[in-house]
């Protein structure tokens, strides 16, 4: 799902939490992705470097990287 408002990670988690998923994803700044497991690996946390947008103090993933919540 793409959110494009400035309140991204929090309607993520809220999307997510309302379909009976875990965890809460975000990718390229504002793609929302869900699931019941974070994954086999975790990367550096400098590959997770696009800013939200509309708050820009917060990081939203980046190319093929989920920030995870």
């Amino acid at each position: 799902s793409d959110m494009s408002s400035s309140l991204q990670i929090l309607k993520c988690q809220k999307f997510c939490g309302l379909r009976g998923y875990n965890f809460s994803g975000l990718q390229y700044g504002r793609q929302c992705w869900c699931s019941q497991q974070t994954g086999v690996r975790a990367s550096n946390d400098s590959q997770c470097n696009v800013p939200c947008p509309g708050d820009t103090s917060k990081i939203c993933g980046g190319g093929l990287r989920n920030s995870v919540y």
